[in-house]
């Protein structure tokens, strides 16, 4: 195994250039009764150091940062899946 550990939200990702900082803390346990599915993709470079700098900006979870941001922009009505595929469409125009 190698010197290599997970980021946590604390460790700042663009600054870290490969070193080890610290001993790896340890994660805390889901809160019990609460299912905690995965979720893995895939994101462009740009959005995801975004994301990462955000998360360790916030001392928070890049998981609580997704979350957030899912439960104020993600909705399932009419309107709500129109606003999201506007959005979608934008953003393929902008990468493309």
């Amino acid at each position: 195994m190698t010197g290599r550990r997970k980021l946590s939200a604390v460790d700042d990702p663009l600054a870290l250039g490969g070193a080890v900082s610290a001993p790896p803390r340890p994660v805390a346990p889901a809160t019990p009764g609460r299912d905690l599915p995965a979720l893995f993709v895939r994101l462009p470079v740009e959005q995801t150091e975004a994301l990462a700098r955000a998360a360790f900006e916030l001392k928070v979870h890049k998981r609580e940062l997704v979350a957030a941001l899912a439960a104020r922009h993600v909705s399932t009505t009419p309107e709500g899946l129109a606003a999201l595929r506007e959005l979608v469409e934008d953003f393929r125009r902008l990468s493309a």
